[in-house]
């Protein structure tokens, strides 16, 4: 001790960096340069002027935790004990420092990152360098899922986590052996204090090791939350165990499927258009457009008329139906206009509780019919359920959960043209006003796609509240999706109205996400799933395969073979629901299982359900269908799907075969750690994960046949191994996926 205090005293004078150091043991290397800290797990050597942190543990030769670096004008508290090196930072004005600094060295195989799940970057792999280079400066709650870095020694794994979450760029840079690294955290002047720390901790040689530690690290901290303590807060969050994710699309009231005649239905509309009786059929004829005319004459000629035909009569119908509703609602309820239009054309339409295509009781029935006792579903938008309440009901009826899209991130003018705005984004001229970001240079933050502003979440808060009220006072909904919130995007705001630091920020987007549960019992969900947000969710998308290409003209061309497809027809929008393939560049950092972790299961597995972004849905790949269903039955997360009735009807089989295996497992695991994992063979097309009870999953991405525990393995295939029973196989789907 009196050798710290020499240090100590030492430093407060003659370096202006004051260290204050603790361990089991300390040497003095230096009582002017050098402090070197010893636990019976490793020993750190710290230059205080430089700040090159030196490391060795018993057996290994001695490596570089981090470089120098010029001095920072900054004091510095270290701290060692057992295996975590705590390096704690602060400054007394507004700056920056960078720590770690870790340049490329010999001894480093890999990089252990969490990148949307987590991937895996072998430091010899020049592709995989230059893709960490390329991608640019990264944040700790976006473009990392979680606020760690981990590297792979071999037999050891050193891992640093970043407690200071905000305010932090992650560079890759060139170097002779593969790439470097830095962390640049930015005190910015709008802080009260200004403090960073980083947890250095080492670990055993394995590729899930840093993410256990983040694990650990929040399990200590008292900020995990399992899915366990959220069933018990809000029960109906039990129906995501075992649930597939289904995003369901239409668009009105009356759909394609809804004219059990469509010749008679179109012959009625024109022969009482045609007429002079002010008729039902006349106003709605009337109502029609020259297409929607022209289509239902079409019909009535053809002897296999199209879809494409009926859809667009059906939604003339229904913009009909809509506005009569809209405009006499409080004299007449909605079943009396529906039911009047479903007298009118008796024997030529379905009962109106049956309308509709993905939204519609009819599909759920179907779902229900082939098996799948659990689901999740997802509205694309706010409204589109609004003409079908009883959708809502029907759903929670046969155990299912169903809800809308929303988001509070972006505010638009209220006078916008509709081609150029959205529902979510629209508030009134007064919160658009007052309600927007303000950056440090007076502009305003500007929205999504550069549209409109980015809206305070303190400014916003009255309006989700009225919000969601509304919503669910016209659907029962039991859950809800809230697009960005868990993205990782948060705002320094310089309004004078509503001003906040990105960690206000944060919190008052954490705290309408628990409102959404603790006033309404909402099961919620949303984008991404960082894991500030992990306590506040039940389930994320966007995790397990990430948005991807955004940007790349290559897939909003029409003419490219990696076409993904137009935001139409909105009963199916191809951009969802097109199958498409992918392009060869994004196949290695976003599919290839070689590079894969599951690290933010290993974190997260028994906290949030999570699963793709919706654009990059289970199925969207054709060729990469039946990898991206190996990787969800191993880390035992849900599919996610875009369904109405014609995309069930093509994928029925393959939605069945892989709920079969999914469903029955992860009701079991879901409230369980994933706990372990490995590559099977040298080549890492074999891989298995184990799970709290001790059940092992391996997945066979190789083209030849295995054995494992004497089961033999085929290609393409999956096999479950519990003690509670007999080993359970999967193949991928002989389907068309």
């Amino acid at each position: 001790m009196n050798c710290l205090n020499s240090i100590t005293r030492s430093l407060i004078v003659f370096r202006l960096i004051t260290v204050f150091v603790t361990g089991l043991v300390c040497v003095c290397v230096s009582a002017y340069s050098q402090t070197t800290l010893v636990s019976p797990e490793w020993h750190v050597t710290i230059d205080q002027v430089t700040l090159e942190v030196t490391a060795q543990y018993e057996g290994a030769k001695s490596f570089v935790v981090s470089s120098a670096q010029p001095r920072s004008d900054v004091k510095l508290a270290a701290e060692l004990v057992g295996s975590r090196l705590t390096m704690r930072f602060v400054s007394d004005k507004p700056g920056e420092i960078t720590w770690p600094v870790i340049l490329d060295q010999e001894q480093l195989r890999g990089y252990i990152l969490p990148m949307y799940e987590g991937v895996y970057a072998p430091t010899g792999d020049a592709e995989w360098m230059d893709h960490l280079v390329g991608y640019g400066p990264m944040d700790t709650t976006a473009d990392l899922s979680m606020p760690f870095v981990g590297l792979d020694y071999g037999n050891k794994t050193i891992t640093y986590i970043f407690e200071n979450i905000f305010d932090n760029r992650v560079v890759f840079e060139r170097g002779e052996q593969g790439a470097g690294v830095s962390v640049t955290h930015q005190f910015r002047e709008n802080w009260d204090t200004w403090e960073y720390t980083v947890v250095v901790e080492m670990g055993d040689g394995y590729p899930i090791e840093p993410a256990k530690k983040y694990r650990d690290y929040l399990i200590e901290r008292g900020e995990f939350v399992s899915m366990a303590q959220k069933i018990k807060a809000n029960p109906r969050a039990e129906r995501l165990l075992g649930a597939p994710h289904a995003y369901l699309w239409d668009v009105g009231a009356f759909s394609h499927l809804d004219a059990t005649d469509w010749k008679g239905f179109c012959a009625k509309l024109i022969r009482e258009g045609e007429a002079e009786a002010d008729t039902l059929g006349r106003r709605i004829w009337e109502s029609f457009d020259d297409e929607a005319r022209e289509a239902a004459t079409q019909i009535m000629v053809e002897q296999w008329p199209y879809q494409y035909l009926k859809s667009m009569v059906a939604a003339q119908v229904s913009a009909y139906l809509e506005g009569k509703i809209q405009a006499i609602e409080n004299q007449h309820p909605r079943m009396v206009i529906l039911g009047a239009f479903c007298e009118h054309f008796d024997g030529l339409v379905r009962p109106y509780e049956q309308w509709g295509d993905g939204i519609s009781t009819k599909l759920l029935d179907k779902f229900k019919d082939a098996g799948l006792e659990r689901m999740n579903l997802c509205l694309g938008d706010l409204g589109s359920a609004d003409m079908k309440p009883q959708v809502a009901t029907h759903a929670a009826k046969l155990g299912y959960l169903f809800g809308p899209y929303d988001s509070y991130h972006s505010i638009h003018r209220p006078d916008a043209p509709p081609e150029s705005t959205w529902e979510t984004a629209q508030f009134g001229w007064e919160l658009y006003n007052t309600g927007g970001v303000v950056k440090a240079d007076g502009r305003m933050s500007a929205g999504f796609k550069k549209v409109g502003y980015h809206l305070s979440p303190i400014a916003a808060r009255p309006y989700v509240e009225a919000r969601v009220e509304t919503v669910l006072g016209r659907v029962p909904f039991n859950s809800i999706f809230v697009d960005c919130d868990a993205y990782g995007q948060f705002f320094d705001d310089y309004s004078p109205n509503h001003p906040a630091t990105k960690q206000e920020d944060m919190l008052e987007r954490l705290d309408r996400l628990r409102w959404l549960t603790r006033e309404h019992g909402l099961v919620v969900g949303s984008e991404g799933g960082s894991a500030y947000a992990a306590p506040a969710i039940h389930f994320a998308h966007g995790m397990f395969t990430p948005v991807i290409g955004w940007g790349d003209q290559d897939l909003k061309d029409r003419e490219s073979p990696y076409y993904l497809g137009a935001y139409y027809p909105p009963t199916g929008p191809a951009v969802f629901i097109k199958q498409a393939v992918l392009k060869p560049s994004y196949e290695k950092f976003f599919y290839a299982p070689r590079y894969r972790l599951p690290l933010y299961q290993v974190v997260f597995h028994d906290s949030v359900i999570a699963t793709h972004h919706w654009g990059n849905a289970s199925l969207k790949f054709k060729d990469k269908a039946d990898t991206v269903a190996l990787l969800e039955q191993l880390y035992n997360v849900p599919p996610l799907y875009h369904l109405n009735h014609a995309e069930f009807k093509k994928h029925r089989e393959h939605i069945v075969n892989h709920y079969a295996f999914f469903s029955p497992l992860h009701r079991e695991l879901a409230l369980q750690p994933m706990t372990g994992f490995r590559w099977v063979t040298d080549d890492r097309l074999v891989q298995e994960t184990i799970f709290g009870d001790g059940t092992r999953i391996t997945a066979n991405f190789g083209a030849d046949v295995i054995s494992v525990d004497g089961y033999e393995l085929p290609a393409g295939s999956a096999i479950a191994q519990r003690s509670s029973m007999d080993a359970i196989y999967y193949h991928t789907s002989p389907d068309d996926n």
